[in-house]
């Protein structure tokens, strides 16, 4: 997969690595790039789709345990 913005960089390593963290950076180089707002609106409405899909059944899964003892 190529990026779609090669020309944008963002400093990973020695920074904090929590998701929302890295988005923030990403945001923030995006805006400096001079990204279109709804560009970066419609990157970061993906992202959150994708995030509420990965922790919905990590988060049932702890909601029932903690429900269940």
């Amino acid at each position: 997969m190529q990026p779609r913005y090669p020309e944008i960089s963002v400093k990973l390593f020695g920074e904090d690595g929590n998701a929302f963290a890295i988005l923030g950076r990403c945001q923030q180089a995006a805006t400096q790039a001079g990204l279109p707002k709804s560009e970066i609106a419609m990157q970061l409405d993906l992202t959150h789709e994708a995030t509420r899909a990965l922790l919905k059944p990590a988060a049932a899964a702890v909601w029932h345990r903690l429900t269940s003892v």
